[in-house]
């Protein structure tokens, strides 16, 4: 169980730390949600040290009272990883979304200089290719 959330977040360090180098935008959120994981990760080992403890435990009512508030902890503490994951992706997301219109509009500053403004929604056209029935003819 204790294995599976320092998985867990070791995976979303990385992906915190690939979003930290390629959303500038969103730095300051990004390194607020790095303490929010931080706060996980330093409630690992007490956890840990929960699970060792109930092996000297006298009954099978205090195992098991024990061991319910161990497994609510860790579903607190997936749930936790779980919204953060969330925010993280949808950081990453919005900076993708970003950077497609941007080259969109670069795309499209480009068409007008050259006098093709008028054009349209080129990039929305698709080549026709044997065996893509469904695609649009060049000519539209």
């Amino acid at each position: 169980m204790v294995s599976r959330l320092e998985n867990t977040i070791k995976t979303l360090r990385n992906t915190l730390n690939h979003a930290k180098a390629n959303c500038p935008m969103d730095l300051m959120e990004l390194t607020e949600i790095g303490c929010q994981l931080t706060q996980v990760e330093v409630s690992v080992p007490g956890i840990r040290g929960q699970l060792l403890d109930m092996d000297s435990l006298g009954t099978w009512k205090e195992y098991f009272q024990d061991f319910r508030g161990i497994f609510k902890t860790l579903t607190k503490r997936n749930k936790k990883m779980k919204d953060i994951q969330t925010s993280v992706l949808r950081i990453i997301e919005a900076e993708h979304e970003r950077q497609v219109l941007m080259r969109v509009e670069e795309e499209h500053g480009i068409l007008n200089a050259l006098g093709m403004g008028h054009v349209g929604n080129i990039g929305l056209v698709r080549r026709r290719r044997p065996g893509n029935v469904d695609a649009l003819p060049e000519h539209m």
